[in-house]
């Protein structure tokens, strides 16, 4: 006879799914007088055992750069070149270079528009006096929703709506794309629909081309939200930003440090700085 326990294999999360949905049955047959209380409450609760917990991993330089690289450069092998032109189609290497640069959630870089984006830059004062940093407004998210298909929304939340200042590598990545004929309300990454239309990607088919694809460069663990735990990790490094801008730039209402920021990478300037600090001691 097949145990009754559930699978040790199983996350803690999807027991804690699972349970909630025997308790509710349970607790209609308590209303109904058909059990006197709900033997589920008086179970242990369930804990992410030690370990276990997955943690945030973002790109190291290295990684960075090897992915950067393959994008770029054709491979002499004819199975590779395939992958590589399928990369390209789904604009892989211009939507990763965005996404870090910025930060962005998948569905937020797709939904971002023509118009969205602010190469002229916004005024600001700078230690040289004034300058202007190109921006783009994060006004929207695109995902699927049963019986509409994909949709474009206002966002996730109120602190995702917000404007993020662009790196230089991003701004011209952006004018160049924005230099090709196209109208301002049309996507920064679009697709063509099936009437021909210019609409918005699906998120789930870049995640599905990454998949074909990131083997290749050693990185079979990554997703587009990879992408912005890098950005994470790389603001969390610039000890100048406090957690309230970086919250800010990532549109969360707190800076989720624990979720998003990489940890254990190798930091050689450590040893430079403690043997400036001790080594004539």
């Amino acid at each position: 006879m097949p145990s009754s326990r559930p699978s040790s294999r199983a996350a803690a999360s999807t027991r804690r799914t699972l349970r909630s949905i025997v308790s509710g049955v349970l607790q209609i047959a308590v209303l109904h007088e058909a059990l006197p209380a709900n033997p589920v409450r008086e179970l242990d609760r369930i804990e992410q055992p030690r370990g276990q917990a997955k943690k945030p991993r973002g790109l190291t330089v290295d990684e960075r750069q090897a992915l950067l690289d393959w994008f770029d450069q054709d491979s002499d092998d004819d199975r590779v070149r395939r992958l590589q032109r399928v990369a390209r189609a789904a604009e892989l290497p211009d939507l990763v270079r965005f996404s870090l640069g910025t930060g962005l959630r998948i569905g937020e870089a797709l939904a971002v528009r023509r118009l969205d984006v602010n190469l002229d830059g916004v005024p600001v004062r700078g230690q040289d006096g004034p300058l202007r940093v190109p921006v783009v407004t994060i006004a929207g998210n695109v995902t699927w929703v049963k019986g509409k298909g994909l949709v474009r929304h206002d966002g996730k939340s109120e602190a995702a709506l917000r404007v993020i200042p662009l790196p230089r590598f991003a701004a011209d990545l952006l004018r160049e794309r924005l230099a090709q004929p196209g109208e301002d309300g049309w996507p920064l990454f679009p697709a063509a629909g099936r009437d021909g239309r210019i609409t918005y990607r699906w998120p789930s088919n870049v995640r599905r081309t990454l998949r074909s694809v990131r083997e290749e460069v050693g990185l079979g663990w990554m997703t587009p939200h990879t992408w912005r735990r890098t950005y994470a990790t790389i603001l969390d490094d610039e000890i100048t930003f406090t957690d309230r801008m970086k919250a800010d730039l990532m549109g969360q209402a707190q800076f989720l440090k624990d979720s998003y920021v990489s940890r254990g990478e190798l930091h050689t300037s450590a040893a430079v700085l403690l043997d400036a600090a001790l080594g004539r001691s």
